[in-house]
């Protein structure tokens, strides 16, 4: 259990957040409130892990003594925010590591390496996914928002990725609606040493809601992600940023997540409004309503409404092409969330109908179309306050 390393304060720092991702810091097992770091030829890598997901980054380093060992993950966390741009010299030995910087030192924790639990790695046969990392973060965070979080809907804990040669469909959903985000990219797969060609067939899989920031962080900057599921329950990522790389180990959701597609719904009875008017119109409305909002239109303008025990208060929107429907319910705050994620200056407002969900599009120019589709569908509320 010794080592020694210089590492870069920045690039310690990057390791550290991505390990972090996928550590509890209220886990009741003390082994899992450290990170393991191995320093091995010019290279420090740190992982952390719940044992449900696994998050592991590595980068350039001056490695003095080879070695790995676990170190207390957040005391060491907080420190490196704290010190300033520069060399960090770290010392593993005699149960404890010694963090030094321009004079200081401080001492951490450390535990034998071989208490980290052991985590699945991929086989040489499986299929790899590569993707541009930006446009699946993107798809995830257009929708991660709608995944559900209580205890009575296990089959919705996450978000649902279809990857296929039309490119990256993303879903989440729960009992108030729907968000469906499609990014159009180029997709290629391949087998041990093959060469990539394009998908061949869809491949879906739905990432737990309690993994997907730690996705999102090792996505960061990368320009690209390979995925693979190996195991009936776990699938990987990894990605290359300059000179660092970074790995993820994920406990796929167990439940099957049931086919949303056939719900959705479309309607040429559509009003079309400023998202950014409409957002704020939203805010100064929901002050005066306790849950829900009431949207309806008189074919020129989309009116506002909301109210509660002793206030009440309501304002109309300028439309740019809109049709008549009637006052609809909607949860303020799911309606504020899903107009937050619109990547588009102006939304198109579709009416299903009565006691239907009420939809809600994207406006996107012709270009920005050809890549990128996002919906979402808001169910109605039946209730006394709108």
């Amino acid at each position: 259990m010794t080592f020694a390393v210089t590492v870069e304060r920045d690039t310690l720092s990057s390791l550290l957040a991505a390990a972090g991702s996928a550590i509890d810091p209220k886990s009741s097992v003390h082994t899992l409130h450290h990170a393991l770091f191995r320093a091995s030829g010019g290279y420090l890598r740190v992982a952390g892990t719940d044992l449900y997901v696994g998050a592991e980054r590595g980068g350039a380093a001056k490695v003095h003594a080879e070695g790995e060992a676990l170190l207390e993950y957040d005391a060491l966390s907080k420190l490196v925010r704290q010190l300033p741009k520069a060399d960090i010299k770290i010392e593993v030995g005699d149960a404890r590591a010694t963090v030094t910087h321009d004079g200081g030192s401080f001492d951490v924790g450390a535990l034998d390496a071989s208490d980290f639990p052991a985590r699945p790695q991929p086989h040489e046969e499986c299929t790899w996914h590569r993707v541009t990392a930006k446009d699946l973060a993107l798809a995830i965070s257009l929708v991660e928002h709608m995944a559900a979080t209580d205890a009575t809907r296990p089959a919705l804990h996450g978000v649902r990725l279809e990857l296929s040669k039309h490119g990256i469909c993303a879903m989440g959903a729960n009992s108030a609606g729907l968000a469906s985000a499609t990014v159009r990219t180029d997709i290629t797969e391949w087998q041990g040493t093959e060469d990539p060609k394009p998908i061949s067939k869809a491949r879906s899989l739905t990432f737990p809601l309690p993994s997907v920031p730690a996705l999102l962080e090792l996505l960061g900057a990368a320009e690209t992600a390979d995925l693979v599921v190996t195991h009936p329950d776990y699938a990987f990522a990894r990605t290359t940023t300059g000179d660092e790389s970074a790995v993820m180990q994920v406990r796929l959701a167990q439940q099957n997540f049931p086919n949303l597609g056939k719900l959705i719904q479309s309607t040429d009875s559509v009003t079309i409004v400023d998202r950014e008017d409409f957002s704020k119109s939203l805010r100064r409305v929901g002050i005066f309503s306790e849950f829900g909002i009431a949207l309806s239109c008189d074919g020129t303008q989309l009116l506002l409404s909301g109210k509660s025990d002793r206030r009440k208060g309501g304002e109309a929107i300028a439309t740019n092409g809109a049709s008549k429907f009637a006052k609809v319910g909607l949860n303020r705050k799911i309606l504020a969330r899903c107009l937050q994620k619109m990547p588009s200056k102006r939304v198109s407002i579709g009416h299903l109908g009565s006691l239907q969900p009420l939809r809600i599009d994207a406006k996107l120019d012709a270009a920005e179309a050809e890549r990128l589709e996002y919906m979402a569908m808001i169910m109605p509320l039946r209730s006394a306050d709108v």
